[in-house]
């Protein structure tokens, strides 16, 4: 993310110097235009994508699954 490269520039910077994080950012807005805060995004994507599909799937079909057991519940406690 933005603040991640920003976050990453300042730690990086030498022992001592005055860095602020404003001055990171126009730094690279001015020498290596805004595409740079975006650097590293496609290859996290990649990896987070695919568990954030994974988690959503299981939640929607455990969600199903309960609340079928929950009315079968039911239908037994009324019996």
């Amino acid at each position: 993310s933005p603040l991640d490269v920003v976050k990453t520039r300042v730690q990086a910077a030498e022992f001592g110097s005055e860095v602020s994080g404003m001055g990171v950012v126009r730094r690279i807005v001015k020498e290596e235009g805004m595409g740079a805060f975006f650097k590293g995004m496609v290859p996290k994507m990649a990896v987070v994508a695919p568990k954030l599909i994974f988690s959503f799937t299981i939640a929607q079909t455990m969600i199903g699954y309960f609340q079928r057991l929950g009315q079968e519940m039911e239908g037994k406690a009324v019996a």
